[in-house]
């Protein structure tokens, strides 16, 4: 099967060198990663706010548990005990 090829692997290389020799390297062929910047590249547009958001719930809930262990205790303390 290799052996029946219509065009060898040798004459295909050639053909593809001469072939860039003659017309030049192409935009199109590019990576699209090579024209992006480095806040894009590394994803920082998208985990920035991810952890911003992350950070402000994580805070909010400290805080919110923190207010209902003040009321909680507040509560606990008003409490009076039953003397017989």
């Amino acid at each position: 099967m290799i052996n029946s090829k219509p065009i060898s692997a040798r004459d295909r290389v050639v053909k593809y060198a001469e072939f860039a020799a003659e017309f030049g390297p192409f935009d199109n062929l590019d990576s699209a990663g090579v024209k992006l910047n480095f806040i894009q590249y590394y994803l920082i547009d998208i985990i920035v706010p991810g952890l911003v958001i992350f950070m402000l719930l994580f805070i909010l809930s400290i805080y919110t548990c923190v207010r209902l262990a003040r009321l909680l205790w507040r509560l606990n303390l008003q409490r009076k005990p039953k003397k017989e």
